[in-house]
């Protein structure tokens, strides 16, 4: 039962961690100032974006019955990892992903939020498995949030994205303590 709990959690987690957040400060690709996303893809026939779309279920069944690949159209395709990499720690705006393997720095801790969240030792575990830190909030419940700071900038109460954004505050930092041997073996058997 336990092996078979942390599995399905593990899945959510790979899934989650495919995406990443570009550094703030800088735009480039499709994304702009306006916050629109550019959404970094890989190349159909790519295993990451095979082992993405069949996580996510990004796919729908066409006319013919047959599974398509829903990931949108406006997205930049990338041919490596590294270039997935580059873009999206380079674009403010910009989201992507790539094999939990190839986590590195240049890319922000992994934002958190929702009941799941609250599990310290899901968040351990997460951020044991990418290897890298993963950020939670005080506030999980970011639906209810999001809601209440939409409606707050539209009567004005406040005045931009900026502020609003001023109001996360962090309830913990997990940061990855597994051996890196360890953290391999595990990988290797997902």
């Amino acid at each position: 039962m336990k092996k078979s709990v942390l599995a399905a959690g593990i899945a959510g987690l790979v899934a989650a961690s495919l995406v990443g957040c570009g550094k703030s400060g800088t735009t480039s690709g499709n994304g702009d100032a306006n916050g629109n996303i550019t959404v970094i893809s890989r190349e159909e026939g790519s295993g990451t974006r095979g082992a993405f779309v069949e996580i996510t279920g990004v796919e729908q069944k066409n006319a013919d019955g047959k599974k398509e690949d829903m990931t949108t159209t406006s997205a930049v395709i990338s041919n490596s990892t590294n270039e997935v990499i580059t873009a999206v720690s380079g674009d403010t705006n910009a989201i992507g992903y790539i094999s939990l393997g190839s986590l590195n720095d240049s890319v922000k801790a992994l934002k958190v939020d929702g009941v799941a969240s609250a599990n310290d030792f899901l968040m351990q575990t997460q951020s044991d498995i990418i290897n890298a830190p993963v950020n939670r909030p005080q506030c999980v419940e970011t639906t209810a949030m999001g809601a209440a700071y939409l409606a707050g900038l539209a009567v004005g109460f406040w005045k931009s994205k900026e502020e609003i954004l001023a109001c996360r505050k962090i309830d913990r930092l997990f940061h990855p303590e597994m051996p890196e041997e360890e953290r391999e073996e595990l990988l290797k058997r997902l």
